[in-house]
C-alpha cells in the first residue's frame, strides 16, 4: 500500500453519520450532518509509567484552551509519544478497518446490508411493533457502528492504562452517571457518543483538557470544562484486556424544513441514544458478522489489491451522505452531495444506482416518484426536473433546485436536457432491475411526456437528428450545462455536446425499455375493459416506434462525426476538437435496461459501438487523456478529472465495449491521487492533476466502482 494512515468514513446507514479516523496528526471523530469531515482529535493508546503512546490520530502541540483558565505551566512528568506510522499496520477492508501496533488494536465497523423496502412494507407505519421483519428493519436503521480495542500486555515489563478518548467535546453528557454504572463514555447533545459497557465497574470516565493535566488530579476526575473525554481501563502485566465499542447517533426532532419537516426514520424505532446503546450492545455480534461478511465478498473477489483499496474507501465514503426520514406513513431517501449538501442531486442518482441496485433499489424508485410529484416542471419543450431538492436539510420550492439559476452560461445555469435523460436512464434500469411494471404504469404519462420533451430539445421537427439543440426557456440569456461544471466547455457546454449526444442516444432506448413495460403492464388489464386496453397498446406501440426511430437516428447522427483519425470531436459543428472519454458513458445504460439484444442487432448501435472503441483506442494514451502517471484525464484540455467517472468509464471499456486494456498503471496512479495526493478527502471526486488542496471534503459519487465487482 502506498500509504496505510489516510481519512476515511465508517457510517450507519440513513442516519447523515460517521466516524472518521486514520489520518496521521489530524484526528476525525464524530459527523452529524457535516458538510466537512472534523478535526477532532482521538486518543487511543495506553499510559505505561509516566509515558502516554498514542495512535497519531491526533494534532500535536495545538492549544487545548487551558490557557483560557490558567497559565500555569505543565510539569513535564507525563511524557505523550506519538507511535511512528512505521510502527503501525492497517487491514482496510469493505466493512471493518483495523489499526495494529505490537500491544495496541483498534478495529471499527461500517455498515452494508440489503435494506428491505420499508417505503412499501414499513412495520411501524402498519402498527407492526414486533416479529422477525420488525427486528430485522430495526437492526438495519439502527444508527450505530461498533469497534473494539484492545490492549495487549502480555509481554509487558509493567501494567498498563487503556485509553480512548475524543476531543472537542464541550457539550457532553456522562453516561456512567446518567445510567447508573451501566456504560461509561458520554453522549453530546449535539447528537452523537460511544459507549463502553461498565457492569463490571473497571471502566473510569475520564474530561480534561490534556493528558499532564489529567495525571496531576486524583482520577476518578471529570473536568466538565475540559474538551477531551473518553475512558480509562486497567490492563495488568501478563494480560490482555479487549473494550467493545459502541458508537452512536440519535437526533430527536424534525430535522428538515421548507416543503417537509422530516424526522428520522430510526426515531421510529428508538426513542432516545441510551436506547440505540442498549440495542447496539444487544446486537454486537450481529453488526461484526455483517461487517466480516462484507469484507470477505470483496477479499474473494477477483479484484486487484489497488481496485479493493478504491472500492472499499469509494463505499465507505458514501453512508455518511444518506437520510432516511419517515413523516406519518411516508418514508424518504435523501443523499446529500457529499460536502456541497445539495440534497438528492440527479446527475449523482445515476451514478449512485449501480450500488443502490445492490443493496437497496426501492431507494430509485422512491426518489425517482418524488422527483416526479415535487420537482418536475415544464419549459417551452415539456417536461424535465431540476437539479437537486434543496441544500443542506432545506427542501427547495417545488419545481425548483438550490443551485440552478438563469441567465448563465457555466456552473450554476440548468441541467434540463441532462436531468430529463437521468430520470429516463435511471427509471429504465430501476424497472427493468426491479422488474417493477407497476411503476412503469403508474409513470406511463410521466414517460409519454418525457419522450414529446426530448423531441422537442432536437430542435425543429423537420431536421432531426436525435442530437440536443435547444435550451431551456428557464435558461435566459444563458446556456445549458451538462453534471461536468466545472470543466471546460468540452464536456460543460451540454448543446451539441457528443457525450450529451450518446446519453440522449441512451435515454431513448431507456424509454423504450420503459415503454414495454408499460406494454406488459397494459397486458395485464382486466378483459372487461379491452377496449381501453386495445387503445392504449396502439398508443403505446406507437410511442415505442418513435423512441427506436430516435435512437437510431441519434446513432447514425454520432456515427457521422467521426474523424479521419478514428476520434469524435467534443463539440459537434461548433470546431472544438477536444478528446473525451466519457463519450462512452452512455452505452452502459442499454445494457442494464435490457435493450443489449436490439442494439447488438441493429447495424447503427454496433457501428456506433465499434467507433466508440477505436476513439478510446486512441485517445489513451499520455499526452492526450492519460496524465503522466497513467491516471485518467477525462478531456484533453483539463487537468480537472472526477474519480466517479473515471471508474464508471473504465468499467464500461473493459466490460461493455470488451477492450482489451491492462489498467494496472492508472489504477495505481488513482489510488496514489485518493490516499497520498488527498489523504484528508475521503471519496473526493474532483481531483486537479492528481491532487486537490481541498481538507476534509468527502462525497459518495465514486460508488460507481461497485460496476467492477
Amino acid at each position: 500500500m502506498h500509504n496505510n494512515l489516510f481519512q476515511s468514513l465508517h457510517s450507519p446507514i440513513g442516519a447523515g453519520a460517521a466516524f472518521a479516523i486514520g489520518l496521521e496528526g489530524t484526528g476525525g471523530g464524530f459527523m452529524l450532518e457535516n458538510d466537512y469531515v472534523p478535526e477532532q482529535d482521538i486518543f487511543i493508546g495506553y499510559r505505561e509509567e509516566q509515558c502516554v503512546s498514542l495512535l497519531p490520530f491526533y494534532k500535536k502541540g495545538q492549544k487545548t484552551g487551558k490557557e483560557s483558565y490558567t497559565q500555569e505551566e505543565d510539569s513535564g512528568e507525563i511524557k505523550v509519544e506519538s507511535i511512528a506510522p512505521d510502527k503501525i499496520s492497517r487491514t482496510f477492508g469493505y466493512g471493518t478497518d483495523t489499526f495494529r501496533t505490537e500491544d495496541i488494536e483498534f478495529s471499527i465497523t461500517s455498515r452494508f446490508n440489503q435494506l428491505p423496502d420499508i417505503e412499501k412494507h414499513n412495520p411501524v407505519a402498519q402498527g407492526i411493533l414486533s416479529g422477525e421483519y420488525y427486528e430485522d428493519i430495526k437492526r438495519k436503521v439502527l444508527p450505530v457502528v461498533v469497534g473494539k480495542l484492545v490492549i495487549d500486555n502480555r509481554l509487558g515489563d509493567n501494567d498498563k492504562e487503556g485509553i480512548f478518548a475524543i476531543s472537542g467535546n464541550t457539550r457532553k453528557i456522562f453516561l456512567q452517571q446518567e445510567t447508573k454504572g451501566r456504560y461509561a463514555g458520554y453522549r453530546s447533545a449535539d447528537g452523537y457518543g460511544f459507549a463502553v459497557d461498565n457492569r463490571g465497574g473497571t471502566i473510569t470516565e475520564i474530561s480534561d483538557f490534556d493528558f499532564p493535566s489529567l495525571y496531576r488530579k486524583t482520577l476518578p476526575a471529570c473536568l466538565v470544562l475540559g474538551p477531551m473525554s473518553g475512558i480509562l481501563f486497567q490492563v495488568p502485566k501478563g494480560e490482555k484486556v479487549e473494550v467493545d465499542m459502541v458508537f452512536g447517533w440519535f437526533k430527536e426532532h424534525e430535522t428538515t424544513e421548507g416543503l417537509h419537516r422530516y424526522k428520522y426514520l430510526y426515531t421510529d424505532y428508538f426513542n432516545s441514544l441510551l436506547e440505540v446503546f442498549d440495542y447496539g450492545f444487544s446486537q454486537k455480534d450481529y453488526l461484526w458478522v455483517e461487517a466480516l461478511e462484507a469484507d470477505k465478498k470483496v477479499l474473494e473477489s477477483e479484484l486487484t489489491e489497488d481496485q479493493k483499496i478504491l472500492v472499499n474507501q469509494a463505499a465507505k465514503s458514501y453512508y455518511v451522505s444518506s437520510m432516511l426520514f419517515s413523516e406519518g406513513n411516508q418514508v424518504r431517501w435523501v443523499m446529500n452531495e457529499g460536502s456541497f449538501l445539495m440534497m438528492n442531486t440527479f446527475d449523482l442518482i445515476i451514478d449512485h444506482m449501480f450500488f443502490d441496485l445492490r443493496y437497496h433499489g426501492w431507494v430509485l424508485r422512491n426518489q425517482l416518484a418524488y422527483y416526479v410529484k415535487e420537482y418536475s416542471y415544464y419549459d417551452q419543450c415539456g417536461i424535465s426536473f431540476s437539479h437537486d431538492q434543496g441544500v443542506r436539510n432545506l427542501f427547495a420550492p417545488q419545481g425548483h433546485s438550490s443551485y440552478e439559476i438563469p441567465n448563465t452560461k457555466d456552473c450554476f445555469s440548468y441541467m434540463t436536457q441532462e436531468e430529463l435523460c437521468n430520470w429516463i436512464i435511471t427509471a429504465s434500469i430501476y424497472v427493468h432491475q426491479q422488474q417493477d411494471i407497476a411503476f412503469a404504469m403508474d409513470m406511463k404519462d410521466v414517460i409519454k411526456d418525457s419522450l414529446a420533451s426530448m423531441m422537442k430539445r432536437d430542435g425543429d421537427e423537420a431536421l432531426l437528428d436525435g442530437i440536443m439543440d435547444v435550451d431551456s426557456s428557464r435558461c435566459g440569456t444563458g446556456a445549458e450545462i451538462t453534471t461536468y461544471d466545472s470543466l471546460d466547455e468540452s464536456l460543460g457546454q451540454a448543446r451539441r455536446n457528443i457525450y450529451m449526444a450518446v446519453k440522449c442516444f441512451a435515454s431513448y432506448l431507456g424509454l423504450v425499455s420503459l415503454i414495454e413495460a408499460v406494454l406488459e403492464g397494459i397486458g395485464e388489464i382486466d378483459d372487461q375493459e379491452a377496449g381501453k386496453r386495445e387503445m392504449f397498446v396502439e398508443a403505446f406501440n406507437q410511442l415505442r416506434k418513435q423512441a427506436e426511430a430516435q435512437a437510431l437516428l441519434g446513432a447514425r447522427t454520432i456515427n457521422g462525426f467521426v474523424g479521419e483519425d478514428g476520434t469524435f470531436p467534443a463539440i459537434v459543428k461548433e470546431g472544438n476538437e477536444t478528446m473525451i472519454i466519457p463519450i462512452v458513458e452512455g452505452v452502459i445504460y442499454p445494457f442494464y435496461a435490457g435493450m443489449d439484444d436490439w442494439l447488438l442487432k441493429q447495424p447503427e448501435t454496433v457501428a456506433l459501438l465499434n467507433h466508440l472503441r477505436g476513439h478510446i483506442d486512441v485517445i489513451l494514451t499520455k499526452g492526450k487523456c492519460l496524465f503522466d502517471d497513467g491516471g485518467w484525464k477525462l478531456s484533453a484540455t483539463s487537468v480537472n478529472s472526477w474519480m466517479s467517472k473515471i471508474f464508471l468509464c473504465q468499467h464500461i471499456v473493459e466490460k461493455i465495449l470488451d477492450m482489451d486494456m491492462d489498467m494496472r498503471e492508472a489504477n495505481k496512479a488513482h489510488v496514489k491521487w485518493w490516499i497520498v495526493n488527498c489523504p484528508t478527502n475521503p471519496g473526493i471526486d474532483q481531483v486537479f492533476d492528481g491532487h486537490q488542496e481541498e481538507r476534509g471534503f468527502h462525497y459518495p459519487r465514486a460508488v460507481t466502482n461497485t460496476l467492477w465487482w
